[in-house]
């Protein structure tokens, strides 16, 4: 009976234990393939990362082309309007001078 017994239990504890290694692998098959969904989703997010870097690098790029567009442009309305007031004062100039000349020649004339 003693052998039985022994045979038994042995026989339950080898059931419990072949049920609780069932249950681990299961967990352990599900946490692989929760693992296996971070890896992806690492992978992903890497990847977007890395497009978002792209995307920034092309926005700095453009920034820096408009900047030094910007400064031509303003460098060259600043040389426009210098050209503009030099030419606006000429006309002055001129128009001044040959009102100058009439109204002399008028006071010659009395």
């Amino acid at each position: 009976m003693d052998q039985k017994f022994f045979e038994e239990q042995f026989s339950a504890l080898k059931n419990h234990i072949d049920a609780r290694m069932d249950s681990l692998e299961k967990r352990m098959d599900s946490l692989e393939k929760r693992m296996d969904s971070v890896e992806r989703i690492i992978q992903k997010m890497g990847i977007e990362i890395e497009a978002i870097r792209t995307d920034v690098r092309l926005i700095a790029e453009g920034h820096v082309m408009l900047n030094e567009k910007f400064t031509r442009f303003e460098s060259e309305y600043i040389r426009h309007a210098a050209e503009m007031r030099h030419d606006v004062l000429n006309l002055y100039k001129i128009t001044y001078g040959e009102l100058e000349r009439r109204v002399k020649a008028l006071e010659a004339v009395k």
